[in-house]
């Protein structure tokens, strides 16, 4: 049941990730520093997926060589270290749209050149690299392969490398738990203070139309955010009892369905809750244009973003 329950999440993941990509990528219209950073967010999620796709669901069905060998394919490959490459850049993203959208929101002026592909781009590259030395500890903690069990166990008996998984276990619940979550929640409350609490009178219809398309997708950002929360906290604060005091074994395979979870239901909550997200991806599933939903992604652009700034990418 586990591992029937895990293929269908890692089958979501990769689909529908896959399909948020394709839709930025390949519709104009879609091409706004949010959706990027959603394309950036949805990569992210596929390299954990795998990372559990390899170490829940193929590794019980094959035999790995043992010795070094093993060794080496457990610690970096199967051992689900590349898990966590792909969840520390997926916190790193979720922390980065929140500041996007609190600038975009709250200090629409002084966002103005914030935001451009370039610096876009240089985000995505040194938040990956980021990862990768968050991680770096994990790769360097051996895990020894038992043939008996198919399973990749950690090496814990000596005490540098005992005292090195509690110095992490730590830093990620700091790190990856409270302190993004807490960022998002400052974040995100005052974006909701000043969409559905400040008063707004008077309002031309296009105005309108804008804020009712910010609170779309504050709405969604925030579900994106809080189901974050409640898939990770629980599975970090059992890694941390874990090599601190006592772990619940009961937790070990519901966290790993929670977080398998996380990194799938992006996609639908896109779908559900996004229209113009929803008309492209129809249009690209059915191999056509729809001229009218582009016309309507572009008008919530100008209408979300009335300072546009020329390299800068509106949301």
């Amino acid at each position: 049941m586990f591992i029937v329950v895990l293929s269908a999440f890692v089958l979501m993941s990769l689909v529908g990730n896959t399909l948020v990509i394709l839709t930025v990528l390949t519709n104009k219209p879609m091409q706004t520093t949010l959706n990027y950073l959603m394309v950036n967010l949805a990569v992210a999620d596929m390299v954990f997926a795998l990372s559990i796709l390899i170490t829940y669901i193929i590794l019980p069905f094959i035999t790995l060589p043992e010795g070094q060998t093993g060794r080496f394919l457990c610690t970096a490959v199967t051992g689900g270290t590349l898990g966590w490459v792909g969840a520390a850049e997926s916190i790193l993203c979720l922390v980065y749209i929140a500041v996007e959208r609190y600038c975009a929101i709250i200090h629409p002026l002084r966002q103005r050149g914030r935001f451009t592909r370039r610096r876009l781009k240089i985000f995505v590259v040194v938040g990956w690299i980021f990862a990768l030395l968050f991680s770096f500890p994990d790769f360097l903690h051996v895990k020894n392969y038992h043939a008996d069990l198919r399973l990749c166990i950690s090496n814990g008996t000596l005490d540098y490398a005992h005292i090195s998984v509690k110095v992490h276990s730590l830093s990620w619940l700091i790190l990856a738990g409270i302190v993004p979550v807490s960022i998002m929640v400052y974040l995100y409350s005052r974006v909701v203070r000043h969409l559905w609490f400040k008063s707004f009178r008077n309002l031309e219809a296009s105005r309108r139309a804008a804020l009712r398309y910010r609170k779309q997708v504050t709405i969604t950002l925030i579900a994106v955010s809080v189901i974050y929360a409640v898939c990770w906290i629980p599975n970090l604060t059992n890694y941390l009892m874990e090599y601190w005091s006592e772990a619940m074994p009961w937790m070990d395979k519901t966290s790993i369905v929670m977080l398998t979870f996380n990194c799938c239901v992006n996609p639908v909550l896109y779908s559900m809750r996004m229209k113009s997200f929803r008309e492209h991806l129809r249009d690209m599933l059915c191999c056509k244009k729809s001229g009218q939903a582009r016309v309507q992604t572009a008008e919530m652009r100008t209408l979300a973003s009335p300072n546009k700034a020329t390299r800068r990418i509106n949301p």
